[in-house]
């Protein structure tokens, strides 16, 4: 068998087998006295991706068939509608999925806000606590000198004065 022969039987398997490249359609489409033809090219127009028919588009004799040029234009505008279609439709989709995770974020937001302010606010509660610990404090050193005069009172607060011990 020699090479001609086995291109040719390439080229017929590949027919049998409808795995024609957009190419092998084009050429197809030139010749397109055969309602047969006219039929697997219509077929292939509805059926490929944007980048199959522009690359039909290009390969295609502009002379030849102006009607399937028409057709196969006609089919990439479609085709590219459809596919912005899908794009915008997943855009839509992720963003609200972000309006959903941006609301989550405000909700954690505000209870941080929430948590911080109590905890704030506990703060100066224990620094009161400390206040009233000193006044202990100096009540217990008062009473542990057996003195209840002011000065001492006043000079212990003053100095934060601790029990002794």
């Amino acid at each position: 068998m020699d090479w001609c022969s086995s291109v040719f039987f390439v080229r017929l398997l590949r027919q049998a087998i409808l795995f024609m490249t957009p190419e092998d359609y084009a050429r197809l489409a030139t010749d397109s006295g055969d309602p047969e033809k006219v039929r697997k090219v219509k077929d292939f127009l509805v059926s490929a991706s944007a980048r199959d028919i522009q690359k039909f588009i290009h390969s295609m004799n502009i002379h030849a068939a102006s009607a399937v040029l028409q057709m196969a234009r006609t089919s990439l505008e479609i085709r590219l509608a459809e596919d912005s279609e899908k794009t915008a439709l997943r855009l839509e989709k992720h963003t609200k999925h972000l309006l959903l995770i941006t609301y989550i974020l405000a909700v954690l937001t505000i209870g941080l806000l929430v948590l911080t302010y109590v905890l704030v606010k506990h703060d100066d509660h224990s620094s009161y606590g400390h206040a009233n610990a000193t006044t202990v404090t100096v009540g217990a050193t008062i009473a542990s000198t057996g003195t209840n005069s002011p000065e001492l009172a006043t000079s212990a607060a003053e100095t934060g004065a601790k029990e002794p011990g």
